[in-house]
């Protein structure tokens, strides 16, 4: 017979109501507790409960097992050792400075010169400021007041990497009162689409002697200053142990081949010009350049491919095509070896751009090693506007590795060139002085039509010097202008011009690899 379970007696069971009550009572108590511990959580303060013991605290956390959080992608609480402070360089000690002279005379050039090093073995870094211009040896010119005094505060700061630096005074040394009657300015500029090439342009300045005690004391003006002469021949400089010697005071030089050990390479850039009469007076400055070569491989562990370009300027040719040779090459002690090419062509008016194609690299580049040395290869890429007519640019991006492990990157490119100079190409010139500029650059060049380029490098020469305008022409040329503009009429009533253009990527490397489009026609309606 089945059993079953006796009640307790009425008296002592709970009743319903006393449950209930009970139930309640111990949620409200949590709901309580977790209101308290939120509270102090907000309030910035930590829950109280037990505080861990100092042999607790010191115990290493634990090592979660494998697999312990899951396969949600967590990572554990603990956490890789922090990497070790890298202390950071000390500055540069400066171990001597070179004047060539003890003495000159207010505005002459002395020649200083400044050894330094690192004593953590970053030399290649360092980098100089002479008298507020960069190179490690500079011709610093001082100059009195009337008083007697050198103009000017002169220091010599030399910087490490991270520009970590060193400043001391510019040695002292005797400026006496006299003054050269002559100064040769020599200024630089780099050429058009490259990255190496430079003109050097020299100009004669005279100097008016210094006044006299009397001269100030009664009051007299200003001394005249001397005319300069007529450099008749200019024997250059380059600082890297080539000379020339020009009739005109321009001069081109290339600096590709330099070494590019270091982050920066200086040349002294010297001049002495003759006058017909026997006159001479030299001048003197410096050309800092920043290595590209050394930069790609000290700070992002690559080799740069450098290129230059033949023409610099895209040209179509007879053929109806773009034709570009360009030379590509390198710094590094052994060949590198080029295991990938990418071709992307780019759309005129900024149409945007294919994806990237790889193509064979020894269909473009002949070959798949780049030689050590300057010469590196050279190849030829063309674009043809009839059978591409949309395509603006194309790019060639190169990746490879050195011998020694780097990676190897570098790009060039072709592009359309814009159009051929021509008498209804150009703009019309109405200042007179302009005018007078671009019929005398014709004579000289034999051109029936010369460009911005061809003005600047007559102008740099001296070869209008003597060209002058007059009130009447200034007027003249005043209200031409006006008369046509107005016959032009607003902008709104004007034509709208195309512009045909796409955005080029810069290559690897401080190269001219995409061609800008200067040398616009210049002419006179």
């Amino acid at each position: 017979m089945a059993s079953r379970k006796r009640r307790p007696p009425a008296e002592t069971r709970p009743s319903f109501l006393d449950r209930r009550t009970r139930i309640v009572a111990v949620v409200l108590i949590g709901f309580a507790l977790v209101l308290a511990l939120w509270s102090r959580h907000k309030d910035g303060r930590p829950p109280k409960g037990p505080v861990a013991s100092e042999e607790e605290l010191e115990k290493p956390p634990p090592t979660p097992a494998p697999g312990a959080f899951g396969a949600i992608g967590m990572t554990a609480a603990t956490t890789e050792p922090p990497p070790p402070t890298v202390a950071p360089d000390p500055p540069p000690v400066i171990d001597n400075i070179l004047l060539e002279k003890s003495e000159v005379c207010a505005g002459e050039e002395n020649l200083v010169t400044v050894k330094a090093h690192t004593t953590n073995g970053t030399d290649p870094a360092l980098h100089y400021v002479i008298d507020g211009h960069m190179g490690q040896a500079y011709p610093v010119t001082l100059w009195k007041n009337d008083r007697g005094d050198v103009v000017g505060e002169h220091t010599i700061t030399v910087f490490g990497r991270n520009n970590v630096a060193t400043t001391v005074p510019l040695p002292q040394y005797e400026v006496k009162d006299c003054r050269p009657t002559y100064l040769a300015a020599v200024t630089t500029a780099v050429r058009s689409n490259t990255w190496a090439d430079f003109d050097f342009t020299a100009r004669i300045v005279g100097v008016p002697p210094p006044p006299t005690a009397a001269d100030r004391q009664r009051g007299a003006a200003p001394p005249v200053v001397p005319k300069p002469f007529k450099g008749v021949s200019y024997t250059w400089s380059f600082g890297d142990g080539e000379t020339v010697t020009t009739l005109t005071p321009v001069v081109e030089h290339n600096y590709e081949g330099r070494e590019q050990k270091t982050e920066y390479s200086y040349f002294v850039i010297g001049v002495t010009i003759r006058g017909s009469k026997g006159e001479t007076v030299t001048g003197r400055t410096t050309l800092a350049l920043q290595n590209p070569s050394y930069e790609a491989l000290a700070q992002k562990g690559i080799v740069a491919l450098l290129i230059s370009l033949d023409p610099r300027f895209p040209e179509l040719g007879s053929d109806g095509k773009v034709t570009q040779h360009v030379r590509i090459w390198h710094n590094q002690p052994q060949g590198v070896t080029i295991e990938h090419a990418a071709l992307t062509k780019y759309f005129k008016q900024a149409a945007g751009e294919t994806k990237p194609e790889e193509v064979d690299v020894n269909s473009v580049l002949g070959t798949t090693v780049i030689p050590a040395g300057k010469e590196g290869i050279t190849v030829t890429v063309t674009l043809d506007p009839q059978s591409e007519e949309e395509v603006f640019t194309k790019t060639w991006a190169l990746t490879g590795r050195s011998a020694e492990g780097y990676p190897v990157l570098g790009s060039f490119s072709v592009m359309l060139p814009p159009a051929r100079p021509a008498p209804d190409a150009g703009s019309r010139v109405f200042d007179p002085l302009l005018q007078q500029k671009i019929m005398a650059a014709k004579e000289i060049l034999g051109k029936d039509i010369v460009d911005d380029e061809d003005i600047w490098r007559l102008e740099r020469e001296g070869a209008f010097a003597k060209l002058k305008v007059t009130p009447e022409q200034a007027a003249a040329a005043a209200s031409a202008a006006i008369a046509d503009a107005i016959q032009k009429g607003p902008p709104s009533q004007q034509p709208p011009t195309t512009t045909h253009g796409a955005p080029v990527p810069k290559s690897t490397g401080e190269q001219a690899a995409q061609p800008s489009q200067g040398g616009s026609a210049t002419n006179t309606k």
